[in-house]
């Protein structure tokens, strides 16, 4: 089964973000796992032409993030070379890990700053130096990838990747 992209992100030289809502079309196993089924009364997804992604947690972001899950993105690089990526995040607690993948190949896992907030949202890298040695960092190609955020420990909330062109 092919799946569709929601949205294209095209990557160029800078910082391109990717709202964390907008992963590929396909539903459950395709374009997002949720592992509990609890799900917001939120139809941004059904409104947006996919019906197979009303039941992903979305209020503006993504919540209630269990160990397993995750969301892939398509993205559209024009400019090739090595792009560190940022997430945009909010915790209220300590514990939380995620890692990304793009075309397969995994980063380390990032340890979840505790900002004391479900809301009060801050790039990891940029706001937390000291979490610098952890961020992913990919080399890509010309062409099309597939990127995936995986939730690897939950207690926080996701709300957009940013890719930071770096050079060659």
């Amino acid at each position: 089964m092919s799946v569709r992209t929601f949205t294209v992100y095209v990557l160029t030289d800078g910082e391109n973000t990717i709202p964390a809502r907008d992963f590929d079309y396909g539903g459950e196993g395709l374009g997002f796992h949720d592992v509990d089924g609890n799900q917001s009364d939120n139809n941004y997804r059904g409104e947006n032409g996919d019906p197979e992604g009303n039941n992903a947690d979305l209020e503006g972001n993504i919540g209630w993030t269990s160990p397993g899950e995750w969301q892939v993105y398509t993205i559209e690089v024009q400019d090739a070379g090595y792009y560190e990526v940022d997430v945009y995040l909010s915790a209220a607690g300590d514990g939380g890990t995620f890692s990304v993948s793009v075309d397969g190949n995994k980063s380390e896992n990032t340890t979840v700053p505790n900002n004391g907030s479900w809301n009060d949202w801050r790039w990891t890298f940029e706001r937390y130096p000291e979490f610098k040695s952890t961020q992913p960092k990919f080399y890509l190609s010309a062409g099309k990838h597939k990127v995936r955020f995986n939730v690897e420990a939950s207690g926080y909330n996701f709300m957009a990747l940013k890719f930071t062109y770096v050079g060659e």
